[in-house]
C-alpha cells in the first residue's frame, strides 16, 4: 500500500539534507581559519561519510585518513607549540 503524502515528505527531507550538505561542504575551507567552526563542520562532514557508508555501502574509506589533518596533535603529543 502506497501513501500519497510520503512522496512529498521524503522529497522535503531529501532537499533539506542536500542543503545541509552543500552548506557544510562550502564551510569546510572556512573552518581552516575559524577555530570555532572546526568541530561542528568537520564533525558533520564525518557523520555524512558515515551516513554514506550506512545507506549507500560506499564510505569513501580512502578519504577517512584525511581527518587526521584536523586532529590537534600538539594537545595529544605534548609538543611545544609557538603561540
Amino acid at each position: 500500500m502506497e501513501v500519497d503524502w510520503s512522496h512529498g515528505v521524503f522529497a522535503s527531507i531529501a532537499a533539506l539534507a542536500v542543503l545541509e550538505v552543500v552548506i557544510c561542504e562550502l564551510a569546510t575551507p572556512i573552518a581552516l581559519f575559524v577555530k570555532k567552526l572546526r568541530l561542528p563542520v568537520i564533525g558533520f562532514i564525518f557523520l555524512m561519510q558515515i551516513g554514506t557508508l550506512l545507506f549507500m555501502g560506499d564510505g569513501f574509506r580512502q578519504f577517512m585518513a584525511l581527518y587526521l589533518f584536523w586532529v590537534p596533535w600538539s594537545r595529544f603529543l605534548k609538543f611545544p607549540v609557538d603561540p
